[in-house]
């Protein structure tokens, strides 16, 4: 996972991200996730947004992202870790960009 792209403040979509292991799916089943980002400053905080499992067998989570995921504009590098049977496993950081929205925020 190198990049996760970019995405405009406050949007929350859910994004589906895959894990591979020499290019095949890692089996994500019984899986539970956390996740972090971190600024150019190196300030780390764990995303708020909710963290699940896709798609076990094919190595499928998704992110729904949080008010605090999206709230402030900046480059990150996102990693996130999957639990399974008491094993962590972690990605790769990814390089992931909030880009300043035009409009204000908007509750739901």
């Amino acid at each position: 996972m190198a990049t996760l792209g970019r995405i405009a403040q406050f949007d929350r979509r859910t994004t589906v991200i895959s894990w591979r292991v020499n290019g095949q799916a890692f089996d994500l089943t019984d899986a539970t996730f956390a996740g972090w980002k971190e600024d150019k400053s190196g300030e780390r905080e764990a995303l708020d947004g909710t963290l699940f499992l896709h798609d076990g067998p094919t190595g499928a989570m998704a992110w729904t992202k949080g008010a605090e995921d999206t709230g402030t504009p900046g480059l990150f590098q996102v990693q996130f870790r999957a639990t399974i049977d008491g094993i962590d496993y972690f990605t790769l950081p990814a390089r992931w960009e909030v880009v300043r929205s035009l409009v204000v925020e908007v509750e739901p």
